[in-house]
């Protein structure tokens, strides 16, 4: 099970709203690309992936080379499924602005995604060493979540230490160390990485699902039954459901 964090669209947003004073020459072009970015960012957030990926393409026709609409083009096709396309906007992105730590982390994360796991931790380490990178747990995470997905829990749980050091309630990392205990057989620290999970009041298919496979393992008829419960009342179309019914 994947707990991705991928570029949130109101992050890209604010990179839209902060990317300085524009010279005055190309100044309409420039203008023209951010303000079809942020029109694009507002279909994807309303699912209309089609109208979103024409404004990505007239904002790229505005300018070529700027870095927010490689990356959000790159999040549509990730969405879409067009992973190859991705990934050749994620890559743009880290050569027009190869200081942005959010970029090498996105980067990073999708090499991840289609398994090009060696390539992708020199991307979470460059994020790292940006000093204006201000959500280092998050390259953390992803880097944790790299190696968790490569086999390599020693290394998962070195990352995952490091992001949770860095920011103690981050979700992500909470549930990702929660799953890398169960892989260990380590479920009474499966449970309490999960539970600390859930008290940042974040809940998933994927963590009802670990919290009703962790307790069975543990003999909890009683909580593992009340997982399943809530899985079932919150997804009921989720696959991991479907797998207990």
């Amino acid at each position: 099970m994947k707990t991705w964090m991928v570029l949130t669209l109101s992050t890209l947003l604010m990179a839209c709203a902060s990317s300085g004073p524009i010279p005055e020459q190309g100044k309409e072009s420039v203008e023209g690309a951010i303000v079809n970015v942020k029109l694009a960012t507002g279909y994807i957030q309303q699912g209309d992936y089609e109208v979103a990926l024409d404004k990505l393409k007239r904002a790229l026709e505005f300018d070529p080379n700027y870095a927010t609409a490689h990356t959000v083009i790159g999040v549509l096709y990730g969405r879409i499924g067009k992973l190859e396309l991705a990934g050749k906007h994620y890559k743009r992105a880290t050569e027009l602005n190869p200081h942005d730590g959010g970029v090498l982390n996105n980067y990073g994360q999708y090499l991840c995604q289609t398994q090009q796991y060696d390539a992708a931790f020199p991307y979470f380490e460059r994020a790292l060493e940006e000093p204006f990178y201000h959500t280092p747990e998050s390259a953390l995470a992803n880097a944790g979540r790299c190696a968790i997905d490569q086999g390599d829990l020693e290394k998962a749980e070195l990352y995952l230490r490091r992001a949770l050091k860095k920011s103690p309630g981050y979700p992500p990392t909470l549930l990702d160390l929660a799953e890398l205990m169960k892989l260990r057989g380590d479920n009474l620290k499966a449970r309490a990485f999960l539970e600390r999970f859930h008290a940042t009041r974040q809940v998933s298919a994927q963590s009802l699902y670990m919290g009703y496979d962790i307790e069975s393992k543990l003999g909890d008829t009683k909580a593992s039954q009340e997982y399943r419960r809530k899985l079932i009342q919150q997804f009921p179309d989720s696959a991991l459901t479907n797998s207990i019914l």
